[in-house]
């Protein structure tokens, strides 16, 4: 857990402007997101509760209440939503949300995230590289900079950058900037955190398989076991043969 001035201004402002560009005028709740779900509901429309929820309501849905998607758990989503918004700021808000959305794998809040794909504080974020983590949190699993979807990653950082500078959190050139910057693979490959994850690569591509099957929610928070062909042993000896072979070239 960190503190909001121990979390990086770009990051704030990435999430925001991607998750909830009304974050600080709203009361908490995207009504029109409710009446979509009241509507679904009476009319048994398919397709569960529908999204456009607000930081706040993702904060509640997130850190109190099931995964589930069913009005009656919408309904005390809303009631929670208002209820923490009268007794908490915007930026206190903001930095409980930031401390508990998964960033794919066992990776949960904003300083684990940065440490693990990054190697340093979320206060030590770059632009490029807070914009990168604002975007994964849409789908961790999927986004995920271990994972085989990198090039997706890209495109939504960049879309990232692009709400950023629509809202005036930074100025374009700023933007092209960053879209310039590899921020994909930063981290992965330093020894300290490629240990905490065996066989990363592959393990986020079993994720992914989980994912779309299960949905992120139930892989992200419900602890499931998955079983799988990896022999990590061999593995590493194959690692090693490709490492070898590419230091002879």
């Amino acid at each position: 857990m960190v503190t909001t001035d121990q979390i990086n201004k770009y990051l704030k402002d990435a999430t925001v402007a991607t998750e909830d560009q009304q974050f600080y005028q709203n009361h908490g709740i995207n009504f029109r997101g409710v009446f979509r779900a009241a509507i679904n509901n009476i009319f048994h429309t398919s397709g569960g509760v529908q999204g456009g929820s607000t930081i706040t309501q993702q904060y509640v849905k997130n850190a109190l209440l099931y995964s589930q998607r069913t009005f009656t758990r919408k309904v005390k989503e809303v009631i929670l939503a208002i209820e923490l918004e009268f007794m908490y700021s915007k930026d206190q808000i903001l930095t409980m949300y930031l401390n508990e959305i998964p960033y794919g794998g066992q990776t949960a809040g904003v300083e684990a995230a940065a440490r693990m794909y990054y190697g340093i504080p979320a206060k030590d974020l770059t632009l490029a590289q807070a914009a990168t983590l604002a975007a994964i949190p849409k789908a961790p699993t999927y986004y995920s900079p271990y994972g085989i979807h990198t090039d997706k990653l890209v495109i939504r950082r960049n879309y990232v950058l692009d709400q950023m500078v629509k809202i005036n959190y930074i100025k374009k050139e700023q933007a092209d900037e960053a879209k310039k910057q590899d921020t994909t693979t930063v981290g992965v490959s330093v020894q300290p955190r490629k240990m905490a994850i065996l066989a990363p690569h592959f393990s986020m591509y079993v994720l992914e398989q989980a994912s779309e099957e299960y949905g992120d929610q139930r892989v992200e928070k419900e602890g499931l076991t998955i079983y799988t062909t990896l022999d990590f042993q061999k593995q590493k000896i194959a690692e090693q043969a490709v490492a070898d072979g590419m230091a002879k070239v």
